[in-house]
């Protein structure tokens, strides 16, 4: 029987923690190019979420505030990074 674990998984908990860490700016950088995301962030610089501890301060945003933030801008409250009808 194969083993159902890819080397990713296996790794050093750390080191996975570190690489996670290490892409997250370059995430957060990609989702503020979405207006509902810059607007929420605004004042997160992205090149500096790179630790729990950083990315404990982020802002949080509620399941609850989003159906008022989607009648506001539809559609899906100005979070989408991909143009409606463009996702494939």
């Amino acid at each position: 029987m194969a083993d159902p674990y890819d080397s990713l998984e296996t790794r050093d908990p750390a080191a996975r923690e570190g690489e996670l860490f290490a892409q997250l700016p370059r995430q957060i950088a990609h989702a503020v190019t979405a207006p509902g995301w810059a607007k929420h962030l605004a004042g997160v610089d992205p090149a500096a979420v790179t630790s729990r501890a950083a990315l404990a301060k982020l802002p949080l945003l509620r399941k609850s505030e989003l159906l008022a933030l989607q009648k506001a801008s539809p559609t899906f409250g100005g979070f989408n990074t991909t143009a409606p009808g463009k996702a494939r």
